[in-house]
């Protein structure tokens, strides 16, 4: 789009560019009129030449991701409705954020299992009551005369346990268990800050990218006109400048809103999954 907007701008002041030189060589014009109009020329034309740079490069950027080689794109077209933030409310935003977020939910996973463990280790002082049970078989030989059998045992205990003195052990790894669990539970902080800065962020610049599409939207229709005023009124009301000023400005606005445009489809579909998902 920017090499589209930088190619019709090059068109446009070349065109003033050439009347402002006819003008200047049938001796109607000012000579100030056609330097300033080309020097313009070659401005713009250096901006399209970077243009083409710049899209050779992003071909060659998909390229290297991809493996295939890419000489088209299709453009956004002008028609296209742009989704508005769905629901329109910061704080829903961030909470469909806070749950739906692979990130934080691992870490609530973590911090759970921590505390889960400080209680295991906790138990290492109460007593325990085990059932002890226990199956023998012997056989018992006989005399020469007979008399050997097979002999099955069963046995069954209750076993009671109490701890009175471990050197500490158990005192230790709660003290260590219970760091873990503060650690996991600054992490889940961290974790949350992070993704509540994230999507704030993305929000404001998804409802500002939408609002300067529309503010864009009504410049460039009322720049036309100043560019059209400007145009008509070469040389006897402005002067070359005012007339490569205006289109200047016009194509100036016209980028400013494709890449808002660009920008609001690119948090919708690329930088949400993102904060939801990582």
């Amino acid at each position: 789009t920017d090499l589209e907007f930088s190619v019709t701008e090059e068109r446009a002041v070349k065109e003033q560019s050439e009347v402002a030189k006819a003008r200047f060589e049938a001796k109607l014009g000012r000579e100030a009129d056609y330097l300033e109009a080309k020097a313009r020329y070659s401005s713009v034309f250096a901006s399209r030449i970077t243009a083409e740079n710049f899209l050779d490069d992003a071909f060659e950027g998909v390229r290297e991701i991809s493996g295939a080689s890419a000489t088209k794109v299709k453009r956004l077209r002008d028609d296209v409705e742009l989704e508005k933030p769905q629901p329109n409310v910061l704080t829903e935003w961030v909470d469909r954020a806070m749950a739906g977020n692979l990130r934080v939910r691992s870490q609530r996973f973590s911090v759970e299992a921590s505390k889960l463990e400080i209680q295991k280790q906790k138990s290492g002082h109460y007593p325990t009551l085990e059932l002890v049970g226990g199956w023998h078989k012997d056989d018992v030989n006989g005399s020469l005369f007979g008399g050997g059998s097979d002999v099955d045992t069963a046995d069954v205990a209750i076993q009671l346990e109490m701890p009175i003195y471990m050197g500490g052990q158990v005192s230790s790894k709660v003290r260590q268990v219970n760091q873990l669990h503060e650690s996991d539970r600054d992490r889940l902080r961290e974790d949350m800050r992070a993704v509540s800065r994230e999507t704030r962020s993305t929000f404001l610049d998804l409802d500002s990218a939408t609002r300067t599409i529309d503010s864009l939207a009504d410049a460039i229709e009322a720049q036309a006109v100043v560019v059209e005023t400007k145009r008509k009124g070469y040389p006897r009301l402005y002067t070359s400048k005012d007339v490569l000023d205006a289109d200047r400005d016009l194509y100036s606005i016209k980028r400013d809103w494709a890449k808002a445009r660009y920008d609001s489809v690119s948090y919708t579909h690329l930088t949400l999954p993102t904060i939801y998902s990582v």
